[in-house]
């Protein structure tokens, strides 16, 4: 998967009727810089109904994002995984880091579903790090 994040910027209004600045990050599945636009431009147009200002798209770390039983929770959790190696040529242990993404309620059971994934891995892997992403929705391939 090739992700890109996206940043948002809008008006909107807060409890108490002001208006405030808000920041969103997406998450997008696409192939180039001008498809996640456009993905991200249809989603925004349901999504949001004030003026938008798209801040900037870089390439994301992510490289997996896991869902579980394909329903998208409300909150996301970002992990940090070493994949552990040896060096075919030195014969010297390696690790690679990967990033995934977990939709998960809370983040213990972001966790949970992080041990079982790697459960299925053949090699070894660590886990290094979990916690709070600042992506609030996944746009991908459709």
């Amino acid at each position: 998967m090739n992700y890109l994040e996206a940043k948002v910027r809008y008006k909107t209004m807060d409890e108490e009727g002001r208006r405030k600045t808000a920041n969103e990050t997406y998450l997008i599945d696409a192939l180039s810089y001008t498809e996640a636009k456009a993905k991200l431009l249809k989603e925004l147009e349901t999504a949001i109904h004030d003026d938008y200002f798209i801040t900037g798209i870089k390439k994301s770390n992510i490289e997996e994002v896991l869902v579980p039983g394909g329903v998208i929770s409300a909150k996301w959790y970002k992990a940090k995984i070493a994949i552990v190696d040896a060096d075919p040529q030195t014969g010297k242990e390696q690790k690679q880091n990967k990033f995934l993404l977990i939709a998960e309620e809370d983040v213990d059971k972001a966790l949970e579903r992080l041990q079982k994934e790697i459960s299925n891995y053949v090699i070894p892997v660590e886990i290094i790090s979990i916690g709070d992403s600042n992506i609030i929705d996944v746009i991908n391939h459709n």
